[in-house]
C-alpha cells in the first residue's frame, strides 16, 4: 500500500492492519527488551516491539518502565507487555498491573502470555477481561501443533479480539521447543486461516531479508508440496541484540559476531547434544530447553545440567558433595557467579561457616558493589548488603546504642566508609566466625523473592540451581559486574540459526529492521507490481482496518437518502426498540474510504497528551430516536462537514439549530457541541488533530486551552461571571440572589417537601438545603478557578452549617453568598476540590454551605495544591528558664 501523505510504500497483512505498522517485530526477550532505551528506539524506528516482563520484577518497577518508555516516544505509541504465564509471581502482578494501567489511560494495548498456552477457561477469562479493559490484542505463544490447536480455539471462544498466534518452533534464540519450525505450521496453518481474527507471526532463525520473505509471500511452504502459506508477520530476537541501542556488552556483542551459527537450519537439533555454530541447548531456571552463546560459563552449565541436575531431587545433593571441590574451582575460573566462601589472609575458598562477620561483609562489598564506577548492580542488593551490616551490630552491641546504619541510602555513596565505622565499632566481627543461625539468616536474605538474587552461590545444597541458575540473564549487560569482566563466564542468548546473520556489532537497530523490510517492499514492488510504485493501491493510512458495510445496502433503524451537492441524510428511526447497533451507525456514518471523518467515527481510543482515553465523539454520535445526521462530500468524495440535529420528541420536527457540527481544516478537526438556552445558543469545540501518519492511533486532541475553553462554555451556560475562569484559588468569589416564592416552590416540589410552612403566604419560608440554590453560583466560580477537565467533574456531597439560629430563608430575601476554595487534594481518584460558601443576609453570616467536588483522572501538579485549616490554639506554660533553653 503506498501512503497518501508519505508517498512510502508499505507491505499490507492482517498485522499492519491491526498494529498500523510494518509486519516486522522484536519479540520479547529478558534482559534486551526489558529496558525502556532500547525498547523506545525500537518503537521510534517504526517497529512493534515487546516490552520483557521478566525484567520487571516488582510492580512499582513495571509502572515506572512504561513510564520512561512513555517519556522517550511520540505521544499515541501502544506499549505491548510480554508476560512470563509459567512464572506466578510475575503474573501475578503483572497482569493486574496491566489493566490498572490501560485504565489509567495509559496506552497499554497488547499482552503477549508467553511461556506457556493456558487453559481454555483461564485463556477465555484472560482475553475477555483484557479486551473489557481496553486491550486491542492478546498474543500467545505455542509450542507444538497441539498448542496451536488450544489457541485456535481461544481465538474461535473470543471472535471479537485479535489473537496474534507467535510461532517460533525450536530453533529460535532463548527459550524454545523440541519442535520443527515448519511440520507444525503445515498441520495446523488451515485451521489457522478459518479464524478470522488469528494474526499468523512466525519467528527464529531470522536475520535478514532473503530468508524472510518467502513467508510473506507464502513461498515457504511450496518446498514442502503445499500451495503458497502466506504468514501476517515476522518476528526477530536474537538478531537485534547486537545492535547499538541493545545494553548487551560490547564484549558479549563481539562473542555473538565470533559465533559462525549455522547455515543449514535443519541442524539446530544438534545443539541438544553438542555446540553447533557456538550455540549450545542448556536447561533453564524454568527447566525449559534454552540456546545460549556456547563459552566457558555455559559449558560448565551444560556440563552441570547432564551430570547433576539430571538426577532425581534426592541424589542431588550427595553428587554436589562429591564433587564439591571440582564445582567451586569452575565456578571461580569460568562462571558468572563465583563461589562466595573465601578466607581474606590467602584467598582460599571456604564455607560460609568458616568466613568471619568482617569477611562477610568485605566479600558481600566486593561481589556486589562496582568500585571502579561507585554503584551497586542493583539497590536491592544494597538492601541485603545493609540486611547484614545491622545483624552485626546486633550479635555484638553490649548495650543500647543507635544503628550506626540509620537508613539504607547511608550505603549509597561510600559504603566501605559505614562498613569501616561498624568493624571499628566492633571489632570482635573480625575474629569471630559466623555461628549456624547467622549462617541462615545470610541464605534467607539473600533469597528474600522481592529482591534482585545475588551475584553468587553462597552455599551447596538443596536449593544449589537455584542459587546457579536465577537470575542468569543480567551480566550480558553488565559486564562490569562480572569477575575480570570477562564475558566467557556470562549467559548470552543466542538463536543458532539467526547468529549467523549477526556479522557486525552496534548497527543502529533502525538500519537492522529497515534494510530488511526495505528489501521486503522492493522485492514485492518487483514481483507483484512491475517495479512501478504508481501502481500500487493509495490509502490514507496504515492500520486502517477492513471496511465493513451492509452488502445491500440497507440498514436497520436508519433510512439513508442521497441529496444535491454531495450530501447523505441518515434519519434514524423515532422507535427507542429499533435504534441501531452505535458500533454498526459509526461504521455507517465513517462512509466506505479511509479518511478524517472515518478515523474520527472508528476509533475507540483518542490520544490525549500521552494517555489513551475513549474517543468522545462515539458517544456524542451514538444514535438516538429522530436523530438526523446531514454529511456533505467534495466531488472526491471527501467530507467537508457533519452535522447532527435532535427532536425534543419522536413526533417533532428536528431542530432547525445543528445540536453538533464536525468540520475538518488542514489537519485539524473542530467538533462543536450547541447546547440551546432559550433565547441563545452556548457552543463548546473541542479541536482534534488528524495524523494519518499514526494510523494506529490517528486522532490526537488538542490539548492547548482545552480545559480553558471549556471552562468558558460552563460559564456562560451557567451565566457565571467570564473572569471567575481567570482567577486564583485564593480569590473570593461573591454572588447575589434574590429569594422569590417561585424559587422556593419549584425546588419545595423537586425534593417532594409537602411541609406547609415552605408553602403558605407571600414569604414562605424556603428548606435549609434551599441554600445550595442561593450560593450555586458562588460554589461554581469556585470550581472553576481550579485547573482540571470539567467534563469529568462529579458533585460529591454538601454540607450546611447554620451560624445565626434567628434566621432563616424566606422568600424577599437578598442574600450576598462569599466562597473560598477550602481545599485541592490529589487522590488516587482524581483531585478533590472543597468550596466554602457563606452566607450572609444584610451583612451578617446566617449559613455555610461546603460542598465537594471530584475532577475524575490522574494529576501530578502538587504544587496547586492545599488545604485551608483552623488551627486550634494551643497554651504552652515555661515555668522556668529551662523550659525555654
Amino acid at each position: 500500500m503506498r501512503m497518501a501523505n508519505t508517498d512510502r510504500i508499505h507491505v499490507e497483512t492482517f498485522f499492519s492492519r491491526l498494529l498500523g505498522k510494518p509486519p516486522i517485530m522484536v519479540a520479547g526477550m529478558t534482559p534486551c527488551t526489558a529496558h525502556e532505551s532500547f525498547v523506545a528506539a525500537v518503537v521510534n524506528a517504526g517497529f512493534h516491539v515487546e516490552l520483557a516482563g521478566g525484567g520487571q520484577h516488582t510492580e512499582e518497577h513495571l509502572r515506572n518502565r512504561v513510564k520512561k518508555i512513555m517519556d522517550l516516544v511520540a505521544p499515541g505509541e501502544g506499549i505491548t507487555l510480554n508476560i512470563l504465564f509459567l512464572n506466578p509471581r510475575l503474573w501475578g502482578f503483572q497482569y493486574p498491573a496491566v489493566k490498572a494501567m490501560r485504565n489509567d489511560g495509559i496506552p497499554m494495548e497488547g499482552v503477549c502470555v508467553a511461556a506457556g498456552v493456558p487453559s481454555l477457561d483461564v485463556a477465555n477469562e484472560v482475553v475477555s477481561s483484557l479486551k473489557k479493559a481496553g486491550l486491542r490484542h492478546v498474543a500467545f505463544k505455542p509450542g507444538s501443533a497441539e498448542t496451536i490447536r488450544r489457541v485456535i480455539s481461544i481465538a474461535e471462544q473470543n471472535p471479537h479480539m485479535p489473537i496474534v498466534l507467535q510461532w517460533t518452533g525450536g530453533r529460535g534464540g532463548g527459550h524454545h521447543s523440541f519442535e520443527d519450525f515448519h511440520q507444525p505450521l503445515l498441520e495446523t496453518y488451515g485451521a489457522i486461516r478459518r479464524q478470522g481474527n488469528i494474526v499468523l507471526v512466525v519467528g527464529s532463525g531470522f536475520g535478514d531479508a532473503k530468508g524472510t520473505l518467502p513467508y510473506l509471500t507464502g513461498k515457504w511452504s511450496v518446498q514442502f508440496g503445499y500451495p503458497p502459506m502466506p504468514c501476517d508477520g515476522l518476528l526477530f530476537g536474537s538478531r537485534v541484540m547486537v545492535a547499538a541501542e541493545a545494553l548487551t556488552s560490547r564484549a558479549a556483542k563481539d562473542l555473538i559476531v565470533q559465533a559462525p551459527g549455522i547455515a543449514d537450519e535443519s541442524l539446530w537439533e544438534e545443539t541438544y547434544k553438542r555446540e553447533i555454530g557456538g550455540v549450545i541447548t542448556v536447561t533453564s531456571e524454568l527447566g525449559e530447553p534454552i540456546h545460549k552463546i556456547a563459552n566457558r560459563g555455559i559449558k560448565f552449565w551444560r556440563e552441570l545440567d547432564d551430570t547433576i541436575f539430571k538426577l532425581p531431587r534426592d541424589k542431588r545433593f550427595p553428587a554436589l558433595l562429591e564433587k564439591k571441590d571440582y564445582i567451586i574451582k569452575r565456578l571461580n575460573d569460568d562462571y558468572q557467579k563465583p563461589w562466595f566462601g573465601r578466607k581474606a589472609e590467602d584467598g582460599r575458598p571456604c564455607d560460609l561457616h568458616d568466613m568471619t562477620y568482617k569477611e562477610v561483609a568485605e566479600r558481600m562489598l566486593e561481589l556486589m558493589w562496582i568500585t571502579r564506577q561507585s554503584r551497586w548492580i542493583d539497590v536491592t542488593l544494597r538492601d541485603t548488603f545493609g540486611d547484614f551490616l545491622r545483624r552485626i551490630e546486633e550479635r555484638f552491641v553490649e548495650k543500647p546504642t543507635p544503628s550506626l546504619v540509620q537508613s539504607f541510602d547511608d550505603l549509597n555513596e561510600d559504603p566501605k566508609a559505614l562498613v569501616e565505622a561498624v568493624l571499628h565499632a566492633f571489632p570482635e566481627a573480625a575474629r569471630q566466625t559466623l555461628t549456624q543461625e547467622d549462617v541462615f539468616y545470610l541464605l534467607t536474605v539473600c533469597s528474600y523473592p522481592w529482591r534482585k538474587p545475588v551475584p553468587f552461590v553462597p552455599v551447596i545444597d538443596d536449593k544449589f540451581e537455584f542459587w546457579f541458575k536465577k537470575d542468569s540473564l543480567w551480566q550480558s549487560e553488565d559486564i562490569d559486574a562480572v569477575v575480570g569482566q570477562d564475558a566467557q563466564r556470562v549467559a548470552i542468548l543466542q538463536g543458532p540459526v539467526a547468529v549467523h546473520h549477526s556479522k557486525v556489532a552496534d548497527q543502529p537497530v533502525k538500519d537492522i529492521l529497515e534494510n530488511i523490510y526495505n528489501e521486503h517492499v522492493d522485492e514485492l514492488l518487483r514481483l507483484y507490481y512491475g517495479g512501478n510504485k504508481v501502481n500500487v493501491p493509495v490509502v490514507e493510512y496504515l492500520g486502517a482496518g477492513l471496511l465493513c458495510h451492509s452488502s445491500d445496502g440497507r440498514h436497520a433503524g436508519v433510512n439513508v437518502t442521497r441529496l444535491e451537492e454531495g450530501a447523505v441524510m441518515f434519519e434514524v428511526t423515532r422507535k427507542a426498540a429499533e435504534l441501531p447497533d452505535a458500533a454498526e451507525f459509526l461504521e455507517l456514518l465513517a462512509g466506505q474510504k479511509h479518511n478524517w471523518l472515518r478515523a474520527l467515527l472508528t476509533s475507540e481510543a483518542i490520544v490525549q497528551g500521552r494517555l489513551l482515553v475513549p474517543n468522545p465523539a462515539r458517544r456524542i454520535l451514538r444514535p438516538r430516536p429522530g436523530q438526523t445526521v446531514f454529511i456533505k462530500y467534495n466531488s472526491s468524495g471527501v467530507p467537508l462537514l457533519l452535522t447532527v440535529h435532535h427532536t425534543e420528541d419522536s413526533k417533532a420536527v428536528p431542530r432547525r439549530n445543528s445540536s453538533v457540527v464536525i468540520t475538518e481544516t488542514g489537519d485539524v478537526i473542530k467538533l462543536t457541541l450547541n447546547e440551546e438556552l432559550k433565547q441563545r445558543v452556548v457552543p463548546l469545540e473541542l479541536f482534534f488533530r488528524y495524523q494519518p501518519c499514526q494510523g494506529y492511533n490517528p486522532i490526537h486532541e488538542v490539548m492547548q486551552d482545552r480545559n480553558a475553553n471549556i471552562k468558558k462554555f460552563y460559564a456562560s451556560l451557567w451565566s457565571l461571571d467570564p473572569s471567575c475562569t481567570d482567577a486564583s484559588p485564593f480569590d473570593t468569589f461573591t454572588s447575589k440572589f434574590k429569594i422569590t416564592p417561585r424559587n422556593v416552590s419549584d425546588f419545595v416540589q423537586v425534593i417532594e417537601n409537602q411541609a406547609e410552612m415552605y408553602l403558605d403566604g407571600d414569604r414562605p419560608v424556603a428548606p435549609m438545603d434551599f441554600a445550595i440554590v442561593v450560593a450555586w453560583s458562588s460554589l461554581l466560580q469556585g470550581v472553576l478557578c481550579c485547573d482540571g477537565d470539567l467534563l469529568r467533574l462529579v458533585h460529591l456531597s454538601n454540607q450546611f452549617r447554620v451560624l445565626d439560629e434567628r434566621e432563616v430563608l424566606r422568600a424577599g430575601d437578598e442574600i450576598v453568598t462569599e466562597s473560598v476554595l477550602n481545599s485541592a487534594v490529589i487522590t488516587d481518584a482524581g483531585k478533590v476540590v472543597e468550596v466554602k460558601a457563606t452566607l450572609k443576609k444584610q451583612g451578617a453570616a446566617i449559613m455555610e454551605v461546603t460542598s465537594s467536588f471530584l475532577y475524575r483522572g490522574k494529576f501530578s501538579d502538587y504544587e496547586r495544591t492545599f488545604t485551608r485549616r483552623t488551627e486550634q490554639p494551643v497554651q504552652v506554660v515555661c515555668a522556668s528558664r529551662k523550659d525555654v533553653e
